[in-house]
C-alpha cells in the first residue's frame, strides 16, 4: 500500500524570512509549517508567542536549538489559544514568570 502525503501550507523561515517567531506567526496561515533557527549569534528570542491558528506547525531547527527567552519581558512563553492541530517542537523555553507553554481552550 502506498500512502500519499498531501501538503497545502507553505513554510516560513526564522531568522531568514521573519526577524521574530511572532512576525512569522502573524504571516502564516492554517497548515503553514514555521521552521526557526538559532541566531547567529547566540542570542534568544526575546519574546511571548501567541498561537491563534490551526493546523500551525511550529518546529526549532538545527545543531543548536533555538531559545525563546523571557527574562526581560516575560509572563508566558508561547500561548496555543482557541485552536488544535498545533505543533511546538525542539525549543528551549527559559525565564518566563508563569509558564513556558500554556494552552487555553
Amino acid at each position: 500500500m502506498v500512502g500519499v502525503l498531501v501538503f497545502n501550507g507553505k513554510t516560513l523561515m526564522v531568522p531568514d524570512e521573519f526577524p521574530t517567531i511572532s512576525d512569522a506567526v502573524t504571516e502564516a496561515n492554517p497548515a503553514d509549517i514555521i521552521l526557526v533557527k538559532a541566531k547567529g549569534n547566540g542570542d534568544p528570542y526575546t519574546e511571548e508567542v501567541t498561537i491563534s491558528k490551526e493546523n500551525i506547525k511550529l518546529i526549532g531547527i538545527g545543531k543548536v536549538t533555538p531559545v525563546i527567552d523571557g527574562g526581560i519581558i516575560g509572563s508566558i512563553g508561547i500561548t496555543i489559544m482557541d485552536t488544535s492541530g498545533v505543533l511546538v517542537k525542539n525549543f528551549i523555553v527559559q525565564n518566563f514568570d508563569d509558564v513556558g507553554l500554556h494552552i487555553l481552550y
